[in-house]
């Protein structure tokens, strides 16, 4: 019985372990009858053919032909998988592949580049650069596998992580001694994280120094004051391999608020290989819901300082600006700026220094790629930001009671107070209820920061959050707002 099962498995042992083959070491499906587990899956959901083609399109052209979206677009095929195969180790043989086809990839398009002569030892564009010759001792040890009258699962486990700690300690190699990959976090965490304040301070004054208003404002604006902005402060060369862009106009924005169109900033990184690894478009795109979010704060900063700034004036002249105005200003200027400082300081500081920490211990590249996203993930979480995608957009017209995400609602409610308060009290004229306005931002204040603090007073009893401790501490501090908000409910019967 044995040696009819053993005859009858050997064609199957020898068609899974071929899949195998290819796809770890060349990066290729050749599975015309859709048998192996790694299988591509279009974006297209309208054309159902295009996925089982691709795999099959995948085994006769170079990997030149793909884009690096459809590379992120193979995937693990669970009801493919064999009852030997767990999860994890379906992981691991994906991201070999994945790795092969993005070095293909980039280094057939990059292989006239100088940055990939600049060493004497530089890694060349063939792909046997990367498997540095051993790719037939590889190929050999996946061949007997197939040897083994059964499959040891065991062996076949060990013949895995062998090649994915040789791929991982080799992109380490490449990422850190050639692409310099310090540097590169450095001036992600400098533009996407907004590291350089000064600088997107210059980009505000550039961008709003010949306009009246946003509505004046179009795609290109922000890129020339983008690009001005890096030339007066001196920053070209830093800012090569960024590009910001505006993914939609003003006439196309549902919102009327004035800082919505932030939400549609995009800011592009060109990255060399194999950073692709690090940042998938995935991930580029979470950098990006940072980076509005912290832009918008900044930008909301920036319009009470010019607040400050014209009341400043006005105490000098014959119609000074009534006090309680004044007060309202320092009010929201002080939530800003504790927001600002938690999320700059307790939040993205203490996060990127443990990620380099990790790179500085000389860890491979799978354990790189961990702590980065756990990095991502750590900061997205801690600025409330991960929300779904109806969510991710700011919408102000929605009452925040019905967001999903009630801290992020919150704090969107307090945008628009700060919002609306600096277009009042920068305008040329004064409307006659300006204090009755200001009166009615200020009741709805009160109630969002009371809510606020409440939540956060909720997730912290939740849950061991240190940087929220402080937040919550530098914020409410001897329970100020809180017990004003008591005292207002109070006066109100």
């Amino acid at each position: 019985m044995d040696h009819i099962i053993a005859k009858v498995s050997k064609p199957v042992k020898l068609a899974f372990f071929s899949h195998l083959t290819h796809w770890l070491l060349f990066g290729v499906i050749d599975d015309e009858y859709s048998e192996f587990f790694i299988t591509y899956r279009s974006s297209n959901e309208s054309d159902p053919k295009t996925a089982s083609e691709k795999s099959v399109i995948s085994n006769n052209t170079h990997a030149s032909s793909l884009s690096e979206e459809e590379i992120w677009q193979y995937e693990i095929q669970f009801s493919q998988l064999p009852s030997f195969v767990s999860s994890v180790l379906a992981e691991k043989v994906l991201f070999v592949g994945q790795t092969v086809l993005v070095f293909k990839l980039d280094r057939s398009k990059h292989k006239n580049d100088t940055w990939m002569m600049k060493m004497p030892g530089s890694f060349c564009d063939d792909i046997s650069e990367l498997w540095d010759g051993k790719e037939g001792m590889f190929c050999k040890m996946i061949e007997d596998l197939n040897q083994d009258d059964k499959i040891d699962i065991f062996h076949l486990e060990s013949v895995i992580n062998q090649i994915k700690k040789y791929v991982s300690q080799r992109l380490s190699e490449i990422a850190v001694i050639e692409d310099d990959l310090d540097r590169q976090l450095y001036l992600i965490k400098d533009f996407y994280l907004l590291g350089r304040g000064e600088f997107y301070l210059e980009f505000f004054r550039q961008l709003y120094e010949n306009s009246e208003n946003l509505a004046e404002l179009n795609a290109k604006n922000y890129t020339k004051a983008f690009e001005i902005a890096a030339n007066v402060m001196g920053i070209v060369d830093d800012l090569e391999n960024f590009s910001l862009s505006v993914q939609k106009t003003t006439s196309d924005l549902e919102e009327s608020c004035e800082f919505a169109i932030f939400q549609n900033l995009h800011l592009k990184y060109i990255y060399k290989w194999p950073l692709n690894l690090l940042f998938s478009p995935t991930t580029v795109e979470r950098y990006n819901t940072v980076f509005r979010f912290l832009l918008t704060v900044r930008k909301l900063q920036y319009d009470l300082q010019l607040v400050w700034a014209r009341h400043k004036w006005a105490a000098k002249t014959a119609n000074p600006v009534n006090l309680k105005i004044i007060n309202f200003r320092n009010h929201l200027m002080f939530f800003l700026d504790n927001l600002q400082y938690y999320i700059q300081v307790d939040v993205l500081e203490s996060q990127f220094s443990i990620l380099m920490n990790v790179i500085a211990s000389k860890a491979d590249f799978e354990e790189i790629q961990r702590a980065h996203s756990v990095f991502l993930a750590n900061v997205l979480s801690q600025c409330f930001l991960l929300t779904d995608e109806t969510d991710k957009k700011i919408n102000l017209t929605q009452s925040t009671r019905h967001s999903q995400y009630p801290v992020y609602g919150t704090i969107l409610e307090i945008f628009s107070i700060c919002e609306k308060f600096s277009v009042v009290n920068c305008s040329e004229e004064t409307p006659d209820d300006h204090l009755n306005n200001v009166d009615r931002l200020e009741e709805r204040f009160n109630i969002a920061i009371s809510g606020l603090i409440k939540l956060l007073v909720n997730i912290k009893s939740a849950s061991s959050f240190g940087p929220l401790s402080q937040f919550l501490l530098r914020l409410d501090f001897n329970r100020w707002f809180s017990v004003k908000r008591t005292e207002n409910v109070a006066s109100s019967f």
